[in-house]
């Protein structure tokens, strides 16, 4: 087991959806990554609230989403959020040299045209 400074501090924006409860499960059992911060849009609490099923495995609390803490608590984060909403939240990650991993789909095609084309609405990070 890697020591505690050596593991990736990692954030999953979109904790109360089932993509970022599913990133959680998958990060909390990963050997080289360390949750640092969970948040959501609308969602606060303990996670172990939000999702039962995880009682017992997580003391993290959810809180609302800041780019600040974000960026203070994390090396890389999850966005598991709607599409069109990433767009507008890893710029800032970006900016701040954070490693960003986009589960909707906002930058899964290759340019804003081939988004819009698919997803009817303006890609607002081209």
């Amino acid at each position: 087991m890697p020591k505690e400074n050596s593991l990736i501090k990692t954030g999953i924006v979109g904790i109360s959806g089932y993509s970022g409860c599913t990133a959680l499960e998958i990060l909390l059992k990963h050997s080289h990554a360390r949750v640092t911060y969970v948040s959501a849009n609308n969602t606060t609490g303990p996670v172990a609230e939000i999702w039962p099923k995880l009682n017992g495995l997580t003391d993290l609390v959810c809180d609302k989403y800041t780019p600040e803490k974000a960026i203070e608590k994390c090396d890389v984060v999850f966005l598991a959020v709607p599409h069109t909403i990433a767009m507008d939240i890893a710029p800032a990650l970006l900016k701040a040299k954070k490693k960003v991993i986009d589960l909707s789909a906002d930058y899964r095609l290759k340019t804003a045209g081939e988004f819009t084309k698919w997803y009817t609405a303006e890609h607002k990070d081209k």
